[in-house]
């Protein structure tokens, strides 16, 4: 058995007493902690409506977002179409006008002016070419 002068009673009271500060502030830190989950809980509980919003916000955003995307992009195939009709027609309204704008320029020596058919052909060679590129850009789909 050791004798009384390897443990002193105060160091052992002393050694009790650092035990029980230990012992309280785990305790007390323990509570605090519990405490700190609670108070995180709580306001989790009080935001949880909040996040439930900004996500369906997101949501409807994200999905109005695709909606205006497939609208421009609808439109933009619409413009597409429009201008390729535009093109197709312009086109054969050029050859009218080139063929026009050679008869309208009075040269002395053209010999379709003296052919009693001149004026005809010139308006039957409109109408073929018309309808040969009317044709072309029926089947490439531009009209």
């Amino acid at each position: 058995m050791p004798s009384s002068e390897a443990f002193p009673t105060g160091a052992f009271r002393l050694r009790r007493r650092d035990r029980d500060h230990v012992r309280t502030s785990v305790v007390l830190s323990a509570a605090a902690a519990m405490r700190r989950e609670q108070q995180a809980a709580a306001q989790q509980d009080q935001h949880e409506p909040h996040g439930h919003l900004k996500n369906s916000a997101d949501l409807e955003r994200d999905y109005l977002r695709e909606v205006l995307e497939m609208l421009q992009t609808r439109l933009s195939n619409e413009l597409n179409i429009f201008v390729r009709k535009i093109t197709g027609y312009g086109t054969i309204a050029i050859f009218w006008t080139v063929v026009a704008g050679v008869y309208g320029m009075n040269f002395a020596n053209m010999p379709e002016l003296g052919w009693t058919y001149g004026y005809p052909a010139a308006i039957g060679m409109m109408l073929l070419l018309s309808v040969i590129l009317w044709s072309l850009f029926l089947r490439h789909h531009w009209l």
